[in-house]
């Protein structure tokens, strides 16, 4: 967000564009009135990005100085007009020198060579501050105007309608590229989660998911790891249900590791709770080139008897997830929906299965296109929170490396279980009880 090429120079490149005929004997770093106006502009959309970034997350962005005074404090000796942005340009004693190179391309023929200044501020500046103002939600006239112009002489569209354009991301430096598409893995990078979790609250709400990054320490995460690794030995992938289900009621680790306060008082967060209590907790595996998929699907939409019907499911990473292992991908804001439409699982060919029985039945794809869609990329030990109603899936592990979480379903205090004579999967659900995170940390003390 400091780089002023990426601000400046697409500028120039466009003024240069004015003066095709006289480009060469005129100094090409003189912008006029017009082109002053949108480099203005273009600050300023940066600024309010920086701004509000800073807002929600926590990260310290209010110290970017202006074009103006940045020019000044590189070049002090270099520049005799210090008044105005325009004139640190024009004025500057070395930047005429370089107008040769920036001159190149400034047709759109593709086999033209093009100028270094816009081959890297275009894909590698403009598209990048352009994907930060998505992960915030804030509109960017200007810059998407100049991104724009400047695209058709790259041959490359990277926006359109006033979006990013998903198929162009790998060859930009936006944080869409590497994963970042929503705004908590942006912060997750430079602070393990915001002061008062308020960005984390906020984007469960609106979004169904939100992620929280390291919560635990490495001795604490490598001792999980190991546990749950001797746990997985000489468990068939299939068995979800059995022994991987529920482990918080069948060993005191287990009920320990749920009971622990850095998700407990995440979830707390989350659901705008004083206590919170365990409704399920589960092992989930994806054995390396493993069988098992997961359709379209919101879990609690399987009836599950508590009410209300809000949990904030923990999904606690043990591995590295990419997409190529399976990695779930998640419908923002799908949770506000209701229960979408669901219909018979299409067949699956001979070599795959659900990854649970439920799974027969699933929303149709189509009833998911109209939603942003995100992948859910992790490093191991991160930490991600989805509401219960969020719709997701998750495609079979193609890599010669396990996919692991332990996931935690956690309710709000005052949550009933709603059991009854002829209910769905009533045999299983006969003597189930909610697990209290509260009284078992107050018994291990």
């Amino acid at each position: 967000m400091l780089s002023p090429g990426a601000k400046v120079n697409p500028i120039l490149f466009l003024e240069a564009l004015k003066h095709s005929d006289s480009r060469k004997e005129r100094n090409i770093y003189e912008l006029g009135d017009e082109n002053e106006e949108i480099l203005h502009s273009l600050e300023n959309e940066v600024n309010a990005v920086a701004r509000e970034i800073s807002s929600k997350t926590g990260i310290k962005l209010d110290d970017i100085p202006t074009l103006k005074d940045w020019f000044i404090g590189c070049y002090p000796d270099l520049i005799k007009d210090k008044s105005t942005t325009r004139n640190c340009l024009t004025s500057h004693s070395v930047y005429s020198a370089l107008q040769e190179d920036f001159l190149k391309g400034l047709n759109n023929e593709p086999e033209q060579p093009k100028s270094r200044y816009l081959t890297e501020q275009i894909p590698y500046g403009l598209v990048s501050l352009k994907g930060l103002a998505e992960l915030v939600g804030l509109n960017t006239p200007t810059i998407d105007a100049v991104i724009e112009k400047c695209q058709q002489y790259l041959g490359s569209k990277f926006i359109e309608n006033g979006h990013l354009v998903q198929n162009s991301l790998q060859y930009t430096s936006a944080p869409q590229r590497f994963g970042i598409n929503i705004l908590s893995k942006l912060s997750r990078i430079y602070v393990p989660h915001t002061k008062d979790k308020k960005l984390e609250t906020t984007e469960f709400k609106s979004e169904g998911i939100t992620f929280f990054g390291k919560l635990l320490s490495d001795d604490s995460f490598n001792e999980i790891d190991q546990k749950i690794t001797e746990k997985l030995k000489n468990c068939p992938e299939t068995d979800v249900d059995k022994g991987l289900l529920n482990l918080h009621w069948k060993d005191p680790w287990f009920a320990d590791l749920v009971s622990r306060p850095e998700f407990v008082n995440a979830a707390c967060d989350l659901l705008e709770d004083d206590n919170v209590k365990v409704f399920s907790s589960l092992i989930v595996v994806k054995p390396p080139l493993g069988k098992s998929m997961v359709p379209w699907h919101q879990d609690a939409a399987y009836q599950w008897p508590i009410d209300p019907i809000d949990c904030a499911s923990l999904w606690f990473a043990l591995d590295d997830v990419s997409v190529e292992n399976g990695a779930m991908e998640v419908a923002l804001g799908g949770h506000r929906c209701g229960a979408l439409p669901m219909r018979p699982t299409p067949a699956l060919s001979d070599s795959q299965y659900f990854f649970s029985s439920q799974l027969q039945n699933s929303i149709a794809e189509e009833n998911i296109q109209n939603f942003s869609l995100i992948h859910c990329t992790m490093a191991r030990g991160e930490c991600s929170f989805h509401h219960s109603m969020l719709p997701h899936s998750s495609p079979p592990n193609l890599t010669n490396r396990r996919r692991c979480a332990f996931v935690v379903r956690y309710c709000k205090s005052n949550t009933k279980l709603m059991i009854h004579p002829g209910m769905p999967r009533e045999e299983f659900f006969r003597d189930y009880k909610l697990f209290d995170p509260k009284e078992n940390r107050e018994v291990i003390q």
